[in-house]
């Protein structure tokens, strides 16, 4: 989130100087991840018709809306991600919502078990097959997660180590998605921001493992007009972040707090804060309600 126009022209540009160099795809791997696309459409049907098996829902040839929710029993967000669950499945053409009954169709009799995708996605692609290992591991936890006895980021990241969800998607994310070139973009735009302010106090929401932080905070060495503000959900990632600022003689330039982007910020000591830039890189997929959050 940026305050003014110029600051949005220095983030415009960038973007616009990578998007042809950096973010094109050739035919070869544009085909090549549509193909793999639908083969993890097809196996995040089958995890899902997987999870609904556990509770016993298809036994039937149909169930209410209401009653499904209720057997799986989730708590705030997962109903939301139940709901998408049963969009992606109606979609596909496995289930159809009439009424709020929910009727399973007879594609799902053709739908191949989550063993047999698998084993096209490693005949595939070794790339494709890790986003594999990744959704199966966490469609394992679903019922934990559903019912509170266990975190998304304790599946995620075990020990707040995200070494199990890099080594799956490492290799999605450079062939396909250029996520340095994002890297690119910010940590050559903020210090140009920065140049424009006195002081600059900047807020990063969703920090994690700091793996934007630490390179952001080092392109603005020798800058003394900036505060950082590191935040996240998670108080192993803050006191993670803590250390490693310690470490490196960071900390009079960066402070740390628990944030919920979810939550009102005057709820948790943030109201009286101001900030110029506010950074969330790979992390507003959390909001429960992105109009919510920006307007926080």
């Amino acid at each position: 989130m940026l305050t003014n126009q110029k600051n949005i022209e220095k983030i415009i540009t960038p973007i616009c100087k990578y998007s042809v160099s950096q973010l094109k795809l050739d035919r070869g791997s544009l085909k090549k991840f549509k193909r793999g696309n639908l083969l993890l459409n097809k196996l995040c049907a089958a995890l899902a018709i997987d999870c609904f098996n556990k509770k016993n829902i298809l036994t039937q040839q149909k169930i209410k809306r209401t009653e499904l929710l209720k057997t799986l029993n989730p708590i705030y967000p997962f109903e939301c991600l139940i709901n998408h669950m049963l969009s992606f499945l109606e979609s596909e053409a496995y289930i159809s919502i009439i009424d709020g009954e929910v009727y399973f169709n007879e594609s799902l009799e053709h739908l191949s078990s989550t063993d047999s995708i698998m084993h096209e996605l490693e005949d595939f692609s070794s790339d494709f097959l890790k986003a594999g290992k990744l959704l199966s591991h966490c469609a394992y936890y679903y019922t934990e997660l559903f019912s509170g006895n266990l975190s998304h980021a304790a599946v995620l990241f075990p020990n707040a180590n995200i070494n199990f969800v890099n080594m799956h998607l490492n290799a999605i994310t450079e062939n396909f998605f250029r996520i340095n070139t994002y890297f690119e973009i910010i940590i050559n735009a903020v210090p140009r921001i920065t140049n424009d302010y006195s002081n600059i106090n900047i807020l990063e929401v969703g920090a994690g493992q700091g793996i934007l932080t630490w390179k952001l905070v080092d392109a603005l060495k020798g800058k003394k007009n900036f505060m950082y503000h590191f935040t996240d959900i998670g108080r192993t990632f803050i006191t993670k972040a803590r250390k490693y600022s310690a470490s490196n003689n960071l900390g009079d330039k960066m402070s740390f707090s628990i944030f919920n982007f979810n939550i009102n910020p005057e709820l948790q000591n943030m109201a009286n804060n101001n900030y110029e830039l506010i950074i969330a890189f790979d992390a507003l997929h959390n909001a429960s309600n992105l109009t919510d959050t920006i307007f926080y």
